[in-house]
């Protein structure tokens, strides 16, 4: 359905899956590597700034994933860019 700011997938298919979130900010290159993660994770967050005008602290404040993975081209950020600066996660 296009670029949405949050996807949350979660794994019914496999109980014995660590129970561990993780957390992506991203663009849309990430949608290559999604479909290998999702098979070994239990639930994954993504979260593409370039849609997203919140706080991102504040998003992972309120998520609490275990890890957090910032996979996006900076160079592609600017065109749709909503925050002060390509880092700016406030």
């Amino acid at each position: 359905y296009g670029d949405m700011p949050e996807i949350k997938v979660h794994n019914f298919t496999n109980e014995h899956l660590r129970d561990k979130k993780i957390l992506i900010i991203r663009d849309s290159m990430v949608d290559t590597v999604l479909p290998f993660l999702s098979m070994g994770l239990k639930d994954i967050t993504l979260l593409d700034i370039r849609h997203f005008n919140g706080s991102v602290r504040r998003y992972v404040e309120d998520c609490k994933p275990d890890i957090v993975i910032v996979m996006y081209k900076p160079s592609y950020v600017p065109i749709v860019w909503n925050h002060k600066d390509k880092f700016d996660f406030r």
